[in-house]
């Protein structure tokens, strides 16, 4: 009798503790990137040269921080232990490479950044993209629910990134000498390096493998540090993908 009270006991205490479990796993995906805030724009103007310092032909931008979407790839691991309720707590490491994207309308045009000599202003098309790097920590909490074969994650929490190897790109034509085209490529410099988002996601699990749609809201301005510049730029990141759990 006092064993079989001793056996239910151990089983009633080894019950919620197998509930509990520890998961790990992989994702890849598309990253949808562009910038909000005052200070972003859909449109802007490119300073074309045509010998940039000795380097050949390359311009600048106005104003490399697009408002519309751009594309990009997005890579992570992830560890996240589920409790005996279904409740999550995740953490996320990841690798974005993503750009934002704004309309080129105008060319200015001149010789060089130095020359006192001045061509003129142009109607021009094109594309304007800043290039972003991102290594990011997400630290998400939230809970799963099962409906019928599938298993539904819901994770919010903040997300921390480090920003680096940042450039400017773009090409297109202007109104001169029967079409001329321009092309920028230059590094671009963000004074804080750093960025905190808040991270919203959901996962659709069957069995190992998932689609994983997450939203990352910035709130540290890209502007931030740059001197007499009032206008805010918030980066704005929406990631869909596949996610495989390993275990």
């Amino acid at each position: 009798m006092k064993q079989t009270i001793l056996f239910s006991l151990l089983v009633g205490l080894a019950g919620p503790v197998a509930a509990q479990h520890t998961e790990y796993s992989g994702r890849a995906g598309l990253g949808l990137f562009w910038f909000g805030g005052h200070g972003a724009e859909a449109v802007s103007s490119v300073s074309y040269y045509a010998d940039n310092l000795g380097t050949g032909p390359n311009g600048s931008i106005s104003n490399p921080y697009g408002r519309k979407v751009g594309t990009g790839f997005t890579l992570g691991g992830r560890m996240q232990h589920v409790s005996q309720g279904n409740g999550l707590t995740t953490l996320d490491i990841g690798y974005d490479r993503m750009r934002s994207r704004a309309a080129v309308k105008q060319v200015d045009y001149s010789p060089s950044p130095y020359s006192s000599a001045y061509i003129g202003t142009y109607t021009a098309d094109g594309t304007t993209n800043l290039v972003t790097q991102n290594l990011t920590v997400f630290l998400g909490a939230g809970h799963r629910f099962q409906v019928g074969a599938v298993n539904l994650d819901l994770l919010a929490g903040p997300e921390a990134a480090y920003v680096f190897g940042m450039k400017n790109k773009g090409s297109g034509s202007f109104d001169y000498n029967n079409g001329t085209p321009w092309k920028v490529n230059q590094e671009s410099y963000k004074e804080n390096r750093g960025d905190f988002r808040l991270h919203a996601e959901i996962t659709a699990w069957y069995q190992r493998v998932g689609i994983t749609a997450g939203y990352a809201h910035g709130l540290v301005s890209y502007r931030g540090g740059q001197y007499g510049n009032n206008e805010s730029v918030y980066s704005r990141t929406l990631r869909l993908g596949m996610i495989y759990r390993v275990q």
